[in-house]
């Protein structure tokens, strides 16, 4: 019998040698790699893209901290294509040093998993530099280590008594197993540069078990402290430890690898070992997901008798294969299978208004906005689009109030939200979702944008904080990411099942994560009463 599950891989990547593509004087190229996967039958397969790194500013030989964990089938063809980028902050652009494909059964079955290929450029010619993508497998767990990790007396590397030129940083790798004599090392966390000092403090840090040490407490992992200078970045020291002696000690000698010299003391401040409940457990003991929706009716949509309009209803349009792929999922995880529903954007001449409305109930019950089941939800958005004037502009504040109020007055109840916004424009009360989103951070919600049509979205991509978490107009940060956006085009052409599981793939972790801010447990009499 076929394995419908593959074994999970994670993969590492580097490049050495990239061809310095700014200008002169300019600096060195900030690469960036874009990973896809060609998927659907035969000749009609597809790149679509999985993910992509973190962006590195001026290095030609950088090692990436993201990582991407894939399904592997020993017995399936699985092609893969790595671009990189040259980005640049000024312009949002990326302009294309060199591209590679592979497959995923080349990588982990090259020599200790390490596949190194030549990037190349279809309109330029000579080297563009080598990529190196290292696979390991990937062992499970449910606990993440939180540390604080600083430095007392590193070597100072500039020539006179002001430090300016000491600004140091550490990177954290891990091994691939407990044989020191046949070891490779894969990042897994670069902090932030500490400057004019060689007695750095740094921040606090999350990794997970799995990130840190593969889920082995026995794993050896590699501390590198380094120094900014310029362009370059000069090694000072390093130690070997593993999470076991950082849970015993919390002194490390660093010493030159090459000269074997001492070279000052890492020092870890504080660390916090935390087993975190699952997902499942949450569901085992009680806690349902309830769904509640909000379809945009703005003008940008195009007026619904138009075959050109995203509301058209000669077929199954893109409100509604949304509605349908995410319903479908969450459907049974709600013992009631009722979810509220809204419009915003448009004139409701079902409900006798003559003005528009920023959130409005579809079913037309103000007192109880819920629809059965996701047929349900399609039915309602049939039977009143015809009755809804499409107007403006594109608010999100007045559902995100209302759907944290109706939050708030069933916040005794083990009830885990998902509000599901399905738009085809951008937002004009930015400021008012950041606020509001910052707030949501700390309910039992996460929230889901579909963006439909062929818009940028670029407004939506800052709500789905992926690489740090979003303020608000007061300079308060959320406690946790709860947005996670999806544009539709991207992934519907894969099937509604690859749409639902891209959308909807970040909601164990961020219910685990509220849960966890909240010392939740998973047992539902130990929430309620509370």
């Amino acid at each position: 019998m076929e394995s419908q599950l593959g074994y999970k891989v994670q993969l590492f990547i580097s490049c050495r040698n990239l061809k310095n593509v700014d200008g002169i004087g300019q600096g060195y190229s900030d690469p960036i790699c874009f990973i896809y996967q060609k998927s659907g039958p035969g000749a009609q397969a597809n790149w679509i893209q999985i993910g992509r790194t973190e962006e590195i500013k001026d290095n030609l030989n950088p090692d990436f901290q993201k990582s991407f964990l894939i399904s592997y089938f020993f017995e399936k063809h699985q092609p893969l294509r790595f671009e990189v980028m040259d980005g640049d902050n000024k312009t949002g652009k990326y302009e294309l040093i060199g591209f590679a494909e592979t497959t995923l059964g080349a990588i982990m079955g090259a020599k200790r998993q390490t596949h190194q290929v030549e990037l190349t450029h279809q309109q330029k010619k000579g080297q563009q530099g080598q990529i190196i993508i290292k696979g390991d497998s990937v062992k499970d767990s449910n606990w993440e280590i939180t540390m604080k990790i600083n430095a007392r007396g590193l070597p100072s590397t500039t020539s006179c008594c002001i430090c300016a030129d000491n600004n140091p940083f550490f990177e954290i790798y891990r091994g691939s197993n407990a044989d020191s004599h046949d070891q490779q090392w894969f990042k897994v966390y670069n902090s932030i540069q500490a400057n004019g000092t060689v007695n750095p403090v740094y921040n606090f840090f999350k990794l997970t078990g799995q990130q840190l040490c593969n889920s082995d407490r026995n794993l050896p992992i590699l501390v590198k402290f380094m120094n900014r200078h310029g362009l370059e970045n000069i090694y000072l020291g390093s130690c070997v430890v593993t999470l076991q002696k950082l849970l015993d000690s919390r002194e490390f000698q660093l010493t030159h690898e090459i000269t074997n010299a001492r070279t000052g003391m890492m020092v870890l401040e504080n660390i916090r070992f935390v087993e975190k409940p699952s997902f499942i457990e949450y569901l085992r003991s009680g806690w349902q997901i309830n769904l509640h929706v909000a379809v945009d009716f703005t003008a940008s949509n195009g007026e619904s008798h138009l075959p050109t309009s995203l509301h058209y209803l000669g077929a199954m349009n893109q409100y509604e294969q949304a509605i349908a792929a995410v319903g479908s999922i969450l459907e049974p995880y709600d013992n009631d299978r009722s979810f509220p529903v809204y419009g915003f954007g448009g004139i409701p001449r079902f409900l006798g208004s003559q003005v528009v409305s920023h959130c409005f109930p579809l079913n037309g019950n103000s007192s109880n906005p819920e629809v059965q089941g996701a047929i349900g939800i399609s039915h309602v958005y049939r039977q009143n689009l015809p009755h809804i004037t499409l107007s403006g502009p594109t608010y999100f504040s007045h559902v995100l109030n209302q759907v944290t109020q109706t939050i708030r007055v069933k916040q005794h109840e083990a009830l885990y939200n998902i509000l599901l916004i399905i738009t085809d424009g951008e937002i004009h009360d930015m400021e008012a979702t950041k606020d509001l989103v910052v707030q949501c951070s700390h309910l039992p919600m996460s929230i889901i944008i579909v963006g439909v049509g062929d818009e940028k979205f670029k407004l939506m991509k800052e709500l789905d904080s992926d690489d740090a978490l979003l303020r608000d107009s007061r300079g308060q940060t959320a406690v946790r990411d709860v947005v996670q956006f999806v544009k539709f085009k991207k992934y519907i052409q894969q099937g509604p099942e690859k749409l639902a599981e891209k959308v909807l793939k970040e909601v164990p972790d961020q219910l685990v994560s509220f849960m966890q801010a909240k010392n939740i447990k998973p047992n539902v009499q130990s929430f309620l009463q509370q």
